[in-house]
């Protein structure tokens, strides 16, 4: 792959790091908000009604579920942008062949081409 199309990738690549650490952020914040509000409103003496808590209980599922599918995905722009650095990136890691440049620009971080990936 040409110099020039690895950096168009690894610019994408950093791009989309960035913008999942802020939005792993945001669902941090927003865990710890929900569980603020349910904790203080506890210890308010206001009456807490149940249904409020598993409202809550259910925003903290989700948003705990968000970061550790964001979280993956993370670990997979991460592991592309390290196959950058080490000269394998758009290499098929199951067959050895090159991935089309058209699947690295829908799945910039993938690791396999379709034809592999179709066998898993």
């Amino acid at each position: 792959m040409k110099k020039r199309k690895l950096t168009q990738f690894e610019k994408m690549l950093h791009g989309a790091r960035r913008a999942l650490l802020e939005e792993i952020g945001e669902c941090y914040d927003e865990t710890l908000r929900v569980s603020g509000d349910s904790s203080s409103e506890a210890l308010s003496g206001y009456f807490f009604h149940p249904a409020e808590a598993g409202s809550n209980n259910y925003e903290q599922d989700r948003a705990a579920g968000l970061i550790t599918s964001k979280s993956g995905m993370l670990k997979e722009i991460e592991s592309a942008l390290a196959r950058i650095r080490e000269g394998r990136f758009g290499v098929c890691e199951e067959c050895g062949c090159n991935i089309p440049l058209a699947r690295l620009e829908a799945i910039p971080y993938c690791r396999a081409c379709v034809k592999c990936k179709s066998r898993t």
